[in-house]
């Protein structure tokens, strides 16, 4: 393990400590980052990993379950993801060498929680990813509306343009790249707000639903191929319990960015600063979340299935936003398969890490690589945006968001010793029915929120079309 007794934001010490720590801290996966970020830094990463496909999804999942549902549902996984948040910097102070998720619950649980909280994260990272490049391809596809390409194609175009980012092996590095994207995907809600305030046509003219059609017989490409109108009219005018908690995954997974909270903290020289960074940021991405969800839901009601894009009206404003999305969610990508690709070369290659070497840049090719062709195959696989996001929020961002926070924090203040270099760990009386109450539920999300959510699925696969079919928003 580390040696401890690092003063924090003393970069000159990290710096000698990651270049000469004992040979089993390598293998193990405490590598360190530089200090180098200030607390504004991390929250415009925080942003860029939060704001955008959540965003997109959350207006269909108004349309869905109510509006007045929907505010109660989004006010109140906030609430509990920034206390969450707040609960994950407390196990920061107070075990300071846990500088991943999975290596905190190693020092609080031990082997086997370590184990439970990796399987968890690479599951999120990992359906994260895919998310990322479906949503990619979904912009192209809505920013590009004339060429009516399948989407799978507009996958390999994401791609490729993602791989040479990818080669960015620090999260410092992607930092002010995230800042841009933030304001990217400002500005893109802002056009979507425009578009969607200025538009006074009735619903039943906007054909362009997110459900998805099957082209058996289109020639590759898709170019100038006829569509075909799914039959919606035998949806329920109300959601089944499959569909309102298929629905309601999705804002779990807006509020869902606790996987990279402990490698942020790691790479700012105050992490102290951190509880005033995703305050802010919480606050901030609730507001433009109710304010973009109610807008869009009161114009384009239930013609919303899946992600607000299909449902504006084609033209150079629908374009605009969408290529402002690309880019959001394509740093958003180099943003998380810098954590997961940093944990597997640590893993895979530990004492290359950090040397800015040939053959640690020929590793790291080769792992970014590989994240992007696994994220090509899931994304055509489950091509369904709102059920992709709500698969992968109920079997792993709940968890990591509610449950295991919750119990790591119990865990620490009733069983473990003092710190060695932090505070005392410690609960206040009025957090004990809190933290039951995230785990109670935790459970009732991962099992109910996972059947809704395969149920619609196989729905889909038999009436909309089956994995890498050509899949197009209906004209």
């Amino acid at each position: 393990m580390l040696e401890q007794g690092l003063l924090e934001g003393d970069q000159t010490a990290q710096t000698q400590q990651t270049q000469g720590e004992p040979r089993d801290a390598r293998r193990h996966g405490y590598v360190p980052p530089p200090r180098r970020q200030e607390w504004y830094h991390a929250a415009a990463i925080l942003v860029a990993e939060l704001v955008g496909t959540g965003v997109l999804a959350l207006p269909h999942t108004f349309a869905v379950i109510g509006v007045a549902a929907g505010v109660a549902v989004l006010l109140v996984f906030a609430l509990l993801s920034l206390y969450s948040g707040i609960l994950l910097h407390r196990l920061q102070s107070w075990y300071p060498q846990g500088i991943t998720y999975g290596d905190m619950a190693h020092q609080v649980i031990g082997v086997r929680g370590r184990q439970i909280v990796f399987g968890f994260i690479y599951v999120a990272f990992f359906g994260n990813l895919a998310i990322y490049v479906l949503t990619c391809a979904e912009a192209l596809q809505s920013a590009f509306y004339g060429l009516r390409w399948c989407k799978w194609w507009y996958t390999v175009v994401t791609i490729i343009f993602l791989l040479p980012f990818c080669q960015l092996r620090t999260l410092h590095n992607v930092s002010y790249a995230a800042a841009a994207s933030a304001v990217a995907i400002f500005v893109a809600l802002a056009i979507i707000l425009v578009v969607t305030f200025a538009d006074q046509s009735p619903q039943d003219q906007f054909s362009s639903s997110l459900d998805l059609v099957d082209f058996p017989d289109l020639p590759i490409g898709g170019l100038d191929a006829s569509t075909a109108a799914a039959d919606l009219s035998a949806s329920p005018s109300k959601p089944t319990f499959f569909r309102f908690m298929s629905a309601m995954t999705t804002a779990i997974f807006a509020f869902g960015g606790q996987g990279l909270y402990f490698e942020t903290m790691a790479e700012m020289r105050q992490p102290s600063d951190f509880p005033r960074a995703v305050t802010l940021t919480t606050v901030g991405i609730l507001a433009v979340y109710l304010l973009v969800a109610l807008s869009c839901v009161s114009v384009y009601g239930d013609k919303i299935d899946g992600s607000v894009l299909y449902a504006l009206p084609d033209g150079p404003a629908k374009s605009v936003a969408a290529l402002l999305l690309f880019f959001h969610v394509s740093i958003s990508y180099v943003l998380a398969q810098q954590v997961i690709g940093r944990a597997i070369h640590v893993r895979w290659k530990p004492h290359h890490v950090d040397r800015a070497s040939t053959s640690e840049r020929g590793q790291w090719f080769c792992i970014s690589v590989s994240l992007l062709l696994m994220s090509f195959l899931i994304a055509n696989g489950i091509p369904f945006f709102s059920h992709l996001m709500g698969v992968v929020a109920a079997v792993s961002t709940a968890p990591l968001t509610f449950g295991i926070p919750a119990i790591m924090v119990y865990v620490a203040s009733h069983t473990m010793p003092k710190p060695a270099n932090g505070e005392a760990p410690y609960i206040r009386r009025w957090e004990y029915p809190v933290l039951v109450f995230l785990v109670i539920l935790t459970v009732y999300l991962v099992s109910a929120g996972l059947a809704s959510n395969i149920h619609e699925l196989v729905e889909k696969w038999s009436s909309v079309g089956k994995p890498f079919d050509c899949h197009l928003p209906k004209r």
